[in-house]
Protein backbone atom coordinates (compact mmCIF):
# COMPACT_ATOMS: atom_id res chain seq x y z
CA UNK A 1 0.00 0.00 0.00
CA UNK A 2 1.31 3.51 -1.19
CA UNK A 3 -0.30 6.43 1.17
CA UNK A 4 0.77 8.57 -1.61
CA UNK A 5 -1.03 7.04 -3.98
CA UNK A 6 -4.20 6.50 -1.61
CA UNK A 7 -4.39 10.19 -0.87
CA UNK A 8 -4.40 11.09 -4.39
CA UNK A 9 -7.44 8.65 -5.09
CA UNK A 10 -9.35 10.28 -2.70
CA UNK A 11 -8.26 13.74 -3.32
CA UNK A 12 -9.24 13.29 -7.19
CA UNK A 13 -13.01 11.61 -6.10
CA UNK A 14 -14.28 13.36 -3.53
CA UNK A 15 -14.69 17.34 -2.77
CA UNK A 16 -13.36 18.71 0.38
CA UNK A 17 -16.07 19.38 2.58
CA UNK A 18 -14.71 19.48 5.89
CA UNK A 19 -15.95 19.43 9.55
CA UNK A 20 -13.35 20.79 12.17
CA UNK A 21 -13.10 19.65 15.86
CA UNK A 22 -11.27 22.54 18.19
CA UNK A 23 -8.86 21.37 21.08
CA UNK A 24 -10.74 20.11 24.48
CA UNK A 25 -10.30 22.33 27.92
CA UNK A 26 -12.40 24.01 30.19
CA UNK A 27 -15.99 24.82 30.34
CA UNK A 28 -15.07 26.93 27.52
CA UNK A 29 -13.85 23.88 25.62
CA UNK A 30 -12.16 25.05 22.82
CA UNK A 31 -9.50 27.78 21.49
CA UNK A 32 -11.55 28.76 18.41
CA UNK A 33 -12.91 32.16 17.56
CA UNK A 34 -15.30 33.50 20.42
CA UNK A 35 -18.29 33.67 18.00
CA UNK A 36 -17.21 29.94 18.09
CA UNK A 37 -17.05 30.25 14.29
CA UNK A 38 -15.13 27.90 12.43
CA UNK A 39 -13.09 28.39 8.82
CA UNK A 40 -12.47 25.84 6.58
CA UNK A 41 -9.63 24.27 6.37
CA UNK A 42 -6.95 24.38 3.35
CA UNK A 43 -6.41 20.61 2.16
CA UNK A 44 -2.85 21.03 3.04
CA UNK A 45 -3.34 21.23 6.98
CA UNK A 46 -1.22 18.84 8.78
CA UNK A 47 -4.50 18.43 10.99
CA UNK A 48 -6.22 16.94 8.16
CA UNK A 49 -3.75 14.81 6.38
CA UNK A 50 -2.62 11.25 7.70
CA UNK A 51 0.96 10.07 8.39
CA UNK A 52 1.11 5.95 8.94
CA UNK A 53 4.08 4.81 8.31
CA UNK A 54 3.72 2.58 4.54
CA UNK A 55 2.95 -1.08 5.45
CA UNK A 56 1.79 -4.14 3.28
CA UNK A 57 -1.05 -6.03 5.11
CA UNK A 58 -2.29 -8.86 2.59
CA UNK A 59 -5.78 -9.46 2.97
CA UNK A 60 -5.62 -9.34 6.65
CA UNK A 61 -8.42 -9.36 8.93
CA UNK A 62 -9.59 -6.54 11.37
CA UNK A 63 -12.72 -7.58 13.88
CA UNK A 64 -14.39 -5.00 15.61
CA UNK A 65 -16.75 -6.22 18.68
CA UNK A 66 -19.38 -3.83 18.28
CA UNK A 67 -23.24 -2.95 19.14
CA UNK A 68 -26.04 -4.61 17.53
CA UNK A 69 -28.34 -7.72 17.61
CA UNK A 70 -31.79 -8.72 18.77
CA UNK A 71 -33.08 -5.18 20.34
CA UNK A 72 -30.22 -3.23 19.94
CA UNK A 73 -31.63 0.31 19.90
CA UNK A 74 -28.27 1.52 19.12
CA UNK A 75 -26.77 -0.94 16.84
CA UNK A 76 -23.30 0.66 15.54
CA UNK A 77 -22.24 -2.25 13.16
CA UNK A 78 -23.75 -0.44 9.70
CA UNK A 79 -21.39 2.79 11.10
CA UNK A 80 -18.92 1.18 9.44
CA UNK A 81 -19.81 -1.88 7.47
CA UNK A 82 -21.90 -2.53 4.99
CA UNK A 83 -21.61 -5.42 2.24
CA UNK A 84 -23.76 -3.70 -0.40
CA UNK A 85 -23.21 -0.21 -2.18
CA UNK A 86 -26.15 2.00 -1.72
CA UNK A 87 -28.71 5.07 -3.34
CA UNK A 88 -27.80 6.96 -0.06
CA UNK A 89 -24.80 9.21 0.30
CA UNK A 90 -23.56 8.30 3.80
CA UNK A 91 -24.28 4.40 3.56
CA UNK A 92 -22.60 4.57 0.23
CA UNK A 93 -19.70 6.31 1.77
CA UNK A 94 -19.37 3.94 4.25
CA UNK A 95 -19.35 1.31 2.20
CA UNK A 96 -16.71 2.77 0.14
CA UNK A 97 -14.53 3.30 3.39
CA UNK A 98 -14.62 -0.73 3.40
CA UNK A 99 -13.28 -1.13 0.21
CA UNK A 100 -10.91 0.84 0.12
CA UNK A 101 -9.90 -0.37 3.30
CA UNK A 102 -9.31 -4.14 2.00
CA UNK A 103 -8.37 -2.71 -1.81
CA UNK A 104 -5.64 0.09 -0.42
CA UNK A 105 -4.50 -1.21 2.96
CA UNK A 106 -5.41 -5.02 2.60
CA UNK A 107 -7.64 -4.93 5.73
CA UNK A 108 -10.56 -6.72 6.24
CA UNK A 109 -13.13 -5.03 8.38
CA UNK A 110 -15.67 -7.50 10.24
CA UNK A 111 -18.10 -7.03 12.26
CA UNK A 112 -19.01 -8.84 15.48
CA UNK A 113 -22.66 -7.71 16.74
CA UNK A 114 -23.44 -8.28 20.15
CA UNK A 115 -25.97 -7.17 23.14
CA UNK A 116 -23.72 -7.68 26.07
CA UNK A 117 -19.69 -6.02 24.34
CA UNK A 118 -18.82 -5.39 27.86
CA UNK A 119 -19.10 -9.16 29.04
CA UNK A 120 -17.58 -10.77 25.62
CA UNK A 121 -14.50 -8.79 25.48
CA UNK A 122 -13.79 -9.60 28.92
CA UNK A 123 -14.47 -13.30 28.05
CA UNK A 124 -12.38 -12.85 25.74
CA UNK A 125 -9.56 -11.41 27.37
CA UNK A 126 -9.70 -13.65 30.19
CA UNK A 127 -9.82 -16.65 27.93
CA UNK A 128 -6.88 -15.31 25.54
CA UNK A 129 -8.11 -16.13 22.74
CA UNK A 130 -7.67 -12.66 21.85
CA UNK A 131 -10.75 -12.66 19.30
CA UNK A 132 -11.46 -9.06 18.58
CA UNK A 133 -8.77 -6.15 17.28
CA UNK A 134 -10.94 -3.22 18.29
CA UNK A 135 -14.27 -2.31 20.14
CA UNK A 136 -16.91 0.12 19.33
CA UNK A 137 -19.17 0.46 22.36
CA UNK A 138 -21.83 2.40 23.58
CA UNK A 139 -20.23 4.69 26.01
CA UNK A 140 -21.47 3.38 29.46
CA UNK A 141 -20.51 -0.41 28.34
CA UNK A 142 -16.74 0.90 27.34
CA UNK A 143 -16.34 2.59 30.37
CA UNK A 144 -17.15 -0.11 32.16
CA UNK A 145 -14.63 -2.62 30.05
CA UNK A 146 -11.81 0.31 30.67
CA UNK A 147 -12.71 -0.53 34.96
CA UNK A 148 -12.18 -4.01 33.89
CA UNK A 149 -8.69 -3.88 32.98
CA UNK A 150 -9.73 -4.86 29.33
CA UNK A 151 -8.43 -1.84 26.93
CA UNK A 152 -5.33 -0.08 26.35
CA UNK A 153 -4.15 3.37 27.03
CA UNK A 154 -4.60 4.80 23.37
CA UNK A 155 -1.71 7.35 24.42
CA UNK A 156 0.45 4.38 23.94
CA UNK A 157 -0.80 3.15 21.09
CA UNK A 158 1.85 4.07 18.26
CA UNK A 159 -0.69 4.66 15.29
CA UNK A 160 -3.07 6.85 16.47
CA UNK A 161 -2.33 10.29 16.15
CA UNK A 162 -4.74 12.01 18.70
CA UNK A 163 -3.53 15.60 17.77
CA UNK A 164 -5.65 14.88 14.33
CA UNK A 165 -8.47 16.74 13.65
CA UNK A 166 -10.31 13.82 12.76
CA UNK A 167 -10.29 12.14 15.77
CA UNK A 168 -12.86 14.63 18.32
CA UNK A 169 -10.12 16.86 20.10
CA UNK A 170 -12.33 17.43 23.30
CA UNK A 171 -12.38 13.77 24.19
CA UNK A 172 -8.87 13.53 25.44
CA UNK A 173 -8.95 16.30 27.60
CA UNK A 174 -12.23 15.75 28.99
CA UNK A 175 -12.30 11.89 29.31
CA UNK A 176 -8.34 11.15 30.27
CA UNK A 177 -8.25 9.30 33.79
CA UNK A 178 -5.08 9.91 35.44
CA UNK A 179 -3.08 10.75 32.28
CA UNK A 180 -4.57 7.41 30.53
CA UNK A 181 -7.64 7.39 27.95
CA UNK A 182 -9.43 3.87 27.50
CA UNK A 183 -11.23 5.16 24.35
CA UNK A 184 -12.29 7.86 21.86
CA UNK A 185 -14.55 8.81 18.92
CA UNK A 186 -14.03 11.23 16.02
CA UNK A 187 -14.92 11.03 12.05
CA UNK A 188 -14.63 7.12 12.47
CA UNK A 189 -18.20 7.31 13.38
CA UNK A 190 -21.00 8.89 12.38
CA UNK A 191 -22.90 7.68 15.99
CA UNK A 192 -21.30 10.74 17.74
CA UNK A 193 -23.21 13.04 15.09
CA UNK A 194 -26.31 11.23 15.67
CA UNK A 195 -26.39 11.87 19.06
CA UNK A 196 -25.56 15.14 19.04
CA UNK A 197 -28.17 17.46 20.33
CA UNK A 198 -29.53 20.73 18.39
CA UNK A 199 -32.19 23.21 18.03
CA UNK A 200 -33.94 23.33 14.89
CA UNK A 201 -36.34 26.06 14.06
CA UNK A 202 -39.15 26.08 11.94
CA UNK A 203 -38.68 28.93 9.23
CA UNK A 204 -42.33 30.05 8.66
CA UNK A 205 -43.08 30.34 12.36
CA UNK A 206 -39.97 32.31 12.85
CA UNK A 207 -41.29 35.13 10.42
CA UNK A 208 -44.60 34.88 11.31
CA UNK A 209 -43.76 36.49 14.84
CA UNK A 210 -40.59 38.44 13.83
CA UNK A 211 -37.65 36.75 15.23
CA UNK A 212 -34.70 38.14 14.49
CA UNK A 213 -31.74 36.21 12.21
CA UNK A 214 -30.98 33.56 14.03
CA UNK A 215 -27.97 32.24 12.12
CA UNK A 216 -26.67 35.93 12.90
CA UNK A 217 -27.45 36.00 16.62
CA UNK A 218 -24.83 32.75 16.83
CA UNK A 219 -22.13 34.32 14.69
CA UNK A 220 -22.35 37.58 16.90
CA UNK A 221 -22.16 35.50 19.92
CA UNK A 222 -25.73 36.81 21.22
CA UNK A 223 -27.59 33.56 21.11
CA UNK A 224 -28.08 32.85 25.07
CA UNK A 225 -30.30 30.88 27.41
CA UNK A 226 -31.87 34.68 28.28
CA UNK A 227 -32.53 35.23 24.91
CA UNK A 228 -33.67 31.89 23.63
CA UNK A 229 -36.38 31.94 26.86
CA UNK A 230 -37.16 35.61 25.59
CA UNK A 231 -37.80 34.34 22.13
CA UNK A 232 -40.16 31.06 23.86
CA UNK A 233 -42.53 33.89 25.46
CA UNK A 234 -45.92 34.32 23.50
CA UNK A 235 -45.47 31.56 20.81
CA UNK A 236 -47.86 28.82 22.14
CA UNK A 237 -51.64 28.80 21.22
CA UNK A 238 -54.07 26.70 22.60
CA UNK A 239 -56.30 25.54 19.90
CA UNK A 240 -59.57 26.59 21.06
CA UNK A 241 -60.88 24.27 23.65
CA UNK A 242 -59.61 25.52 26.61
CA UNK A 243 -56.99 22.25 27.72
CA UNK A 244 -53.62 22.27 26.82
CA UNK A 245 -52.61 18.75 25.32
CA UNK A 246 -50.60 17.33 22.32
CA UNK A 247 -52.90 18.83 19.98
CA UNK A 248 -52.01 22.87 20.58
CA UNK A 249 -48.94 24.81 19.21
CA UNK A 250 -46.02 25.67 21.22
CA UNK A 251 -42.74 27.79 21.34
CA UNK A 252 -40.68 24.34 22.02
CA UNK A 253 -40.76 21.11 20.78
CA UNK A 254 -38.65 18.66 23.17
CA UNK A 255 -38.51 15.71 25.51
CA UNK A 256 -36.58 14.63 28.92
CA UNK A 257 -33.31 14.95 27.78
CA UNK A 258 -33.44 18.98 26.72
CA UNK A 259 -32.52 19.66 30.42
CA UNK A 260 -28.85 17.84 29.92
CA UNK A 261 -28.61 20.08 26.45
CA UNK A 262 -28.84 23.00 27.87
CA UNK A 263 -27.15 22.16 31.41
CA UNK A 264 -23.83 21.34 28.80
CA UNK A 265 -24.65 23.95 26.59
CA UNK A 266 -24.66 26.51 29.29
CA UNK A 267 -20.78 25.17 29.70
CA UNK A 268 -21.31 22.70 32.99
CA UNK A 269 -20.15 19.08 33.51
CA UNK A 270 -21.39 17.18 36.52
CA UNK A 271 -18.07 15.19 36.74
CA UNK A 272 -14.59 17.54 36.54
CA UNK A 273 -10.66 16.92 36.80
CA UNK A 274 -8.45 17.78 39.52
CA UNK A 275 -4.67 18.78 39.06
CA UNK A 276 -4.03 14.56 38.74
CA UNK A 277 -6.13 14.53 35.55
CA UNK A 278 -8.38 12.10 38.67
CA UNK A 279 -12.04 12.75 38.30
CA UNK A 280 -14.33 15.02 40.57
CA UNK A 281 -17.76 16.06 41.14
CA UNK A 282 -18.18 19.56 39.83
CA UNK A 283 -19.39 21.36 43.52
CA UNK A 284 -17.32 24.74 42.72
CA UNK A 285 -19.94 25.49 39.93
CA UNK A 286 -23.19 24.95 42.44
CA UNK A 287 -24.22 28.24 42.13
CA UNK A 288 -24.49 28.56 38.43
CA UNK A 289 -25.41 24.78 38.35
CA UNK A 290 -28.68 25.79 40.23
CA UNK A 291 -29.23 28.91 37.96
CA UNK A 292 -29.29 27.08 35.03
CA UNK A 293 -31.72 24.75 36.62
CA UNK A 294 -33.95 27.35 37.53
CA UNK A 295 -33.63 28.97 33.85
CA UNK A 296 -34.17 25.62 32.33
CA UNK A 297 -37.30 24.96 34.79
CA UNK A 298 -39.12 28.01 33.62
CA UNK A 299 -38.29 27.28 30.03
CA UNK A 300 -39.58 23.93 29.56
CA UNK A 301 -42.50 23.62 32.75
CA UNK A 302 -44.07 26.44 33.35
CA UNK A 303 -46.33 28.82 31.06
CA UNK A 304 -47.00 26.30 28.49
CA UNK A 305 -43.76 27.07 26.71
CA UNK A 306 -42.60 23.59 26.11
CA UNK A 307 -44.15 20.17 24.66
CA UNK A 308 -42.27 17.14 26.54
CA UNK A 309 -42.99 14.09 24.71
CA UNK A 310 -42.43 12.16 27.93
CA UNK A 311 -45.50 13.97 29.16
CA UNK A 312 -47.56 11.93 26.78
CA UNK A 313 -46.81 8.44 26.61
CA UNK A 314 -50.24 7.39 28.02
CA UNK A 315 -51.51 8.77 24.18
CA UNK A 316 -48.79 7.33 21.94
CA UNK A 317 -45.67 4.91 23.71
CA UNK A 318 -43.53 6.32 20.78
CA UNK A 319 -44.20 9.47 23.08
CA UNK A 320 -41.22 11.07 20.57
CA UNK A 321 -43.35 11.02 17.42
CA UNK A 322 -45.62 13.15 18.99
CA UNK A 323 -43.30 16.36 19.28
CA UNK A 324 -41.78 15.86 16.10
CA UNK A 325 -45.80 15.62 14.44
CA UNK A 326 -46.14 19.22 16.19
CA UNK A 327 -43.21 20.88 14.64
CA UNK A 328 -43.72 19.14 11.00
CA UNK A 329 -47.08 20.48 11.47
CA UNK A 330 -45.89 24.15 12.04
CA UNK A 331 -47.16 23.70 15.63
CA UNK A 332 -43.91 24.35 17.38
CA UNK A 333 -41.12 26.70 16.54
CA UNK A 334 -38.53 25.38 17.78
CA UNK A 335 -37.42 21.41 18.19
CA UNK A 336 -34.61 20.04 20.42
CA UNK A 337 -33.19 16.63 19.60
CA UNK A 338 -30.45 14.24 18.66
CA UNK A 339 -29.45 14.99 14.74
CA UNK A 340 -30.97 11.43 13.97
CA UNK A 341 -34.41 12.85 14.61
CA UNK A 342 -33.49 15.79 12.77
CA UNK A 343 -31.80 13.99 9.82
CA UNK A 344 -35.51 12.19 9.53
CA UNK A 345 -37.23 15.54 8.74
CA UNK A 346 -35.74 16.17 5.28
CA UNK A 347 -39.17 15.48 3.27
CA UNK A 348 -41.26 17.96 6.01
CA UNK A 349 -42.72 20.45 3.93
CA UNK A 350 -42.15 23.78 5.94
CA UNK A 351 -38.03 24.53 5.66
CA UNK A 352 -36.25 24.41 9.32
CA UNK A 353 -32.90 25.72 10.05
CA UNK A 354 -30.07 23.95 12.77
CA UNK A 355 -28.50 25.92 15.31
CA UNK A 356 -26.69 24.97 18.11
CA UNK A 357 -28.35 25.29 21.96
CA UNK A 358 -27.86 28.67 23.73
CA UNK A 359 -24.68 29.65 25.90
CA UNK A 360 -24.65 30.62 29.04
CA UNK A 361 -24.08 34.35 28.46
CA UNK A 362 -22.01 36.04 25.79
CA UNK A 363 -18.52 35.54 28.11
CA UNK A 364 -18.85 31.72 27.43
CA UNK A 365 -16.72 31.45 24.25
CA UNK A 366 -18.19 28.57 22.70
CA UNK A 367 -21.54 26.67 22.06
CA UNK A 368 -21.04 23.57 23.70
CA UNK A 369 -23.17 20.45 22.80
CA UNK A 370 -24.07 17.89 24.59
CA UNK A 371 -24.07 14.21 23.03
CA UNK A 372 -26.68 11.71 24.52
CA UNK A 373 -24.07 8.66 26.02
CA UNK A 374 -26.06 6.37 24.26
CA UNK A 375 -23.65 6.95 21.36
CA UNK A 376 -20.55 4.83 20.94
CA UNK A 377 -16.61 5.67 21.67
CA UNK A 378 -13.97 3.75 20.22
CA UNK A 379 -10.81 1.41 22.09
CA UNK A 380 -8.69 -1.42 21.82
CA UNK A 381 -8.40 -4.16 23.23
CA UNK A 382 -5.44 -4.91 26.14
CA UNK A 383 -4.85 -8.50 24.33
CA UNK A 384 -4.06 -6.06 21.23
CA UNK A 385 -1.40 -4.10 23.78
CA UNK A 386 0.01 -7.89 24.41
CA UNK A 387 0.02 -9.27 20.87
CA UNK A 388 1.64 -6.37 19.08
CA UNK A 389 1.88 -3.19 21.24
CA UNK A 390 -1.51 -2.14 19.69
CA UNK A 391 0.39 -1.86 16.28
CA UNK A 392 -1.75 -3.17 13.58
CA UNK A 393 -5.15 -1.79 16.10
CA UNK A 394 -4.61 1.13 15.80
CA UNK A 395 -2.71 1.45 12.18
CA UNK A 396 -6.27 0.39 11.10
CA UNK A 397 -8.43 2.77 13.44
CA UNK A 398 -6.00 5.69 12.28
CA UNK A 399 -6.86 4.68 9.01
CA UNK A 400 -10.72 4.73 9.50
CA UNK A 401 -11.15 7.66 11.27
CA UNK A 402 -9.07 9.74 8.06
CA UNK A 403 -11.14 8.07 5.09
CA UNK A 404 -14.18 9.13 7.41
CA UNK A 405 -13.52 12.08 7.85
CA UNK A 406 -12.86 11.94 3.89
CA UNK A 407 -15.87 10.07 2.67
CA UNK A 408 -18.48 9.79 5.49
CA UNK A 409 -18.65 13.00 7.26
CA UNK A 410 -19.25 14.98 4.33
CA UNK A 411 -21.93 13.08 3.25
CA UNK A 412 -23.85 13.26 6.63
CA UNK A 413 -23.67 16.62 6.61
CA UNK A 414 -25.04 16.92 3.17
CA UNK A 415 -28.08 14.83 4.45
CA UNK A 416 -28.65 16.75 7.43
CA UNK A 417 -28.65 19.67 5.78
CA UNK A 418 -30.94 18.64 2.00
CA UNK A 419 -34.59 19.35 2.26
CA UNK A 420 -36.85 18.51 -0.36
CA UNK A 421 -35.82 21.49 -2.56
CA UNK A 422 -32.99 23.20 -0.92
CA UNK A 423 -29.57 23.28 0.66
CA UNK A 424 -29.33 25.24 4.05
CA UNK A 425 -25.79 26.89 3.54
CA UNK A 426 -26.12 28.09 7.03
CA UNK A 427 -26.90 25.60 8.43
CA UNK A 428 -23.72 23.70 7.21
CA UNK A 429 -21.89 26.59 9.12
CA UNK A 430 -24.29 25.79 12.64
CA UNK A 431 -22.92 22.21 12.26
CA UNK A 432 -19.59 23.08 12.06
CA UNK A 433 -20.12 24.69 15.18
CA UNK A 434 -22.15 21.62 17.21
CA UNK A 435 -19.62 18.91 16.21
CA UNK A 436 -16.71 21.31 17.06
CA UNK A 437 -17.33 22.33 21.03
CA UNK A 438 -19.24 18.26 21.79
CA UNK A 439 -18.63 17.98 25.48
CA UNK A 440 -18.28 14.29 27.58
CA UNK A 441 -18.67 13.84 30.93
CA UNK A 442 -17.88 10.93 32.80
CA UNK A 443 -20.85 12.36 35.48
CA UNK A 444 -23.42 11.34 33.09
CA UNK A 445 -21.64 8.67 31.38
CA UNK A 446 -20.83 6.27 34.67
CA UNK A 447 -23.83 7.67 36.11
CA UNK A 448 -21.89 8.35 39.50
CA UNK A 449 -24.16 8.42 42.93
CA UNK A 450 -26.87 9.12 40.30
CA UNK A 451 -26.64 12.62 40.25
CA UNK A 452 -27.14 13.20 36.66
CA UNK A 453 -30.26 11.14 37.08
CA UNK A 454 -31.47 13.27 39.93
CA UNK A 455 -30.77 16.43 37.90
CA UNK A 456 -33.05 15.45 34.44
CA UNK A 457 -36.15 14.39 36.90
CA UNK A 458 -36.15 17.23 39.16
CA UNK A 459 -35.79 19.90 36.14
CA UNK A 460 -39.03 17.50 34.52
CA UNK A 461 -40.72 17.33 37.74
CA UNK A 462 -41.01 21.54 37.52
CA UNK A 463 -38.76 21.47 40.46
CA UNK A 464 -34.96 23.19 40.58
CA UNK A 465 -33.90 22.18 44.28
CA UNK A 466 -30.72 20.79 42.59
CA UNK A 467 -28.64 21.94 45.47
CA UNK A 468 -29.96 19.61 47.85
CA UNK A 469 -30.20 16.97 45.90
CA UNK A 470 -26.41 16.73 45.14
CA UNK A 471 -26.10 17.35 48.54
CA UNK A 472 -27.95 14.01 49.36
CA UNK A 473 -25.99 12.25 46.47
CA UNK A 474 -22.55 13.92 47.07
CA UNK A 475 -20.96 11.09 49.33
CA UNK A 476 -22.35 8.16 47.25
CA UNK A 477 -21.02 9.75 43.65
CA UNK A 478 -17.43 10.43 45.41
CA UNK A 479 -16.74 7.00 46.57
CA UNK A 480 -18.43 5.55 43.08
CA UNK A 481 -15.72 7.95 41.40
CA UNK A 482 -13.13 6.66 43.74
CA UNK A 483 -13.48 2.57 43.40
CA UNK A 484 -14.03 3.73 39.18
CA UNK A 485 -10.80 5.22 39.37
CA UNK A 486 -9.17 2.46 41.59
CA UNK A 487 -9.87 -0.23 39.27
CA UNK A 488 -8.57 1.85 36.39
CA UNK A 489 -5.15 2.75 37.85
CA UNK A 490 -4.56 -0.39 39.78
Amino acid sequence: MKNKRLLAFITACIAVFPVLSACGGNSQQTSAPSSGVVAEQTQDDKNYTIELPEESYENRDFVILCEGGAGSLWANNEDFFLEEDSDDGVKSAIYQRVQIMKEEYGINIIPHLSTSTTEALHTSIQSGDNAYNAIFAMQSKITTSAANGDLMDLFEAENIDLSKHYWDQNVPELLSISNQLFFTTGDILTMEELASWVLTFNKKMAKMNDLPDLYQLVRDNEWTIDKFNELLAGISVDNGDGIWDHTDTYALATHNDNAYGLFYSCGLRFVTKDKDDIPIMNIDEMSKIVKVAEMTVEMQERENKTINAHDWINVNPLAHEITIEAFQEDRALFFAETLDAVIKLRDMETDFGIIPLPKYDTQQENYITFVNPAGSFVGIPKSEQARDGGYFASYALEAMAYLGYKHITPQFIEKAVMGKSTRDDESVDMLRIIFANRTYDLGIICGFGDIATDYSELINGGKSAVNSAFARKQKRAAQEIKDFVSKITE
